[in-house]
């Protein structure tokens, strides 16, 4: 299984969490970092945290400079979301891959994930319920029509994804549509718009969905939540590592975090303390949306 992330050192330590609950369910797995500025003791600390697992890790450099003509719209994105744009460049030699963004944790195996068919597309992906809900994507360039999916998890079929030629048209793209919000998410939307295949949102699990489910707003088919779910996507501004985050099983994060021994220095005071009040809220809530909304 290929997976790739993508990072610089100020989330180097979300990184670590993000891939350590990948290793907690999943085997044969071989990690692929793009790396835009992570120091030498971060990747070191992650390298041995891979090897510990029994997994694979390559780091592959990416130069900012080939990203500088692309909008930083959302304060809490990186530059380095961009990197997906060559991901036929960085990674020529492989078949098929799996991304995830690193505000994302894993708490099921991925396998019944990464064996989707995807011959006849170029990626596999989740309906993203906040954009949908608000008519933003028919000033992207996308009909009424298109779906739009949210793409801080996409399978992807490395050998479509090459022909589509995604970072010029990139470059193509913004030059017509250059008030994005969503800053990649945008362009891979509209590339990809009649060349997707939309999976079950538990391999993408957003807030969005969950107060919708909570709230027993009208979902449509793609918003179906199956379980159990496998991977959760803190895509709000509010991240896993911060105290005032609700979002599902947010507490694992911090279980995670600091099952991890021997930290670098640069990664203390990153993820924000949580009294243990909160704690039991956070458990509580979770508990109260298993037994009675079956998010689970």
């Amino acid at each position: 299984m290929n997976i790739v992330l993508s990072s610089d050192e100020n989330y180097a330590p979300y990184l670590a969490v993000s891939i350590l609950s990948v290793l907690e369910h999943n085997h044969n797995v071989h990690f692929y970092i793009l790396d835009l500025g992570i120091s030498n003791i971060s990747k070191d600390r992650i390298i041995n945290l891979v090897n510990d697992n029994n997994a694979n890790i390559d780091f592959i450099l990416v130069k900012e400079e080939d990203f500088l003509a692309f909008p930083k719209t959302i304060k809490h994105i990186s530059i380095a979301t961009y990197a997906r744009l060559k991901l036929d460049e960085y990674l020529p030699n492989l078949d098929k891959i799996l991304y995830l963004d690193v505000d994302t944790l894993t708490t099921n195996s991925l396998s019944e994930l990464w064996n989707i068919d995807l011959s006849d597309f170029s990626i596999g992906a989740c309906y993203d319920s906040f954009i949908e809900t608000n008519g933003y994507k028919l000033t992207i360039g996308l009909s009424e029509h298109h779906h739009y999916f949210n793409a801080g998890v996409l399978l992807i079929n490395m050998y479509k994804f090459k022909n589509s030629n995604v970072y010029h048209s990139a470059l193509q793209y913004l030059e017509k549509y250059q008030d994005i919000k969503y800053q990649d998410q945008d362009i891979m939307n509209f590339i990809f718009k009649d060349d997707v295949i939309f999976i079950n949102p538990k391999y993408n699990f957003m807030p969005t969905l969950k107060n919708k489910i909570r709230n027993k707003v009208a979902l449509s088919e793609l918003e179906r939540l199956s379980t159990p779910i496998s991977i959760i996507h803190y895509c709000s501004e509010v991240k896993a590592w911060h105290k005032k985050c609700s979002h599902t099983n947010s507490n694992l994060f911090l279980t995670l975090f600091n099952s991890i021994k021997n930290k670098p220095s640069s990664w203390i005071g990153k993820v924000e303390k949580v009294s243990c009040l909160k704690k039991i809220s956070r458990i509580r809530k979770d508990m109260r949306n298993k037994i009675i909304y079956g998010i689970k």
